[in-house]
């Protein structure tokens, strides 16, 4: 049976999602920091050419 199109977005979505969480999660390791001042301080979305950064924003 094949798999509508919304199936498959909702796959590709849910990835999205934890590729950039553990990407986050990885920061705030790196830097000694627990969870509990949040996630939305800075950003790991790549640039226009998707090429990985970090992102940090002001407080």
């Amino acid at each position: 049976m094949r798999r509508g199109t919304s199936d498959r977005f909702a796959d590709r979505r849910t990835g999205a999602f934890y590729d950039v969480w553990t990407a986050k999660d990885a920061v705030l390791k790196t830097l000694g920091v627990g969870i509990g001042k949040g996630m939305t301080w800075f950003s790991v979305l790549g640039d226009r050419q998707h090429e990985p950064s970090i992102v940090v924003r002001a407080c």
